[in-house]
């Protein structure tokens, strides 16, 4: 009778490393889908002074920055939407080329 030899797990680092780019693809596959939506439910800006303007009326769900986005007002904008219970993303540069480099998904209204 032929015995078989059991499975090995792999390390969790194999496995991870196996998967990063797949990881790294979906989230861009799902940061594309949640601007266009937001883009259609009129829930997005993007700019730097729409950005502002959005989040100093405390209205920032989700910031998105290119990383490398050097501008003086990016710290500040980030400060405001975290203070005011968003969230912030940065992604690789060359993403957010259609958004002027900075984009904001808003909350939506509050009834």
């Amino acid at each position: 009778m032929n015995k078989v030899a059991p499975l090995k797990a792999a390390p969790a680092s194999f496995i991870y490393m196996s998967l990063q780019n797949d990881l790294q693809s979906w989230n861009k596959h799902q940061l594309r889908f949640l601007l266009h939506k937001a883009h259609e439910d009129g829930k997005l800006c993007c700019g730097l002074k729409a950005v502002w303007n959005t989040a100093t009326h405390r209205k920032g769900r989700l910031l998105v920055v290119e990383e490398n986005f050097m501008e003086e007002l990016v710290d500040d904008i980030i400060e405001k939407v975290l203070k005011d219970g968003g969230d912030v993303e940065f992604v690789e540069q060359g993403v957010l080329s259609g958004y002027q480099q900075i984009a904001l998904i808003e909350f939506p209204p509050t009834e």
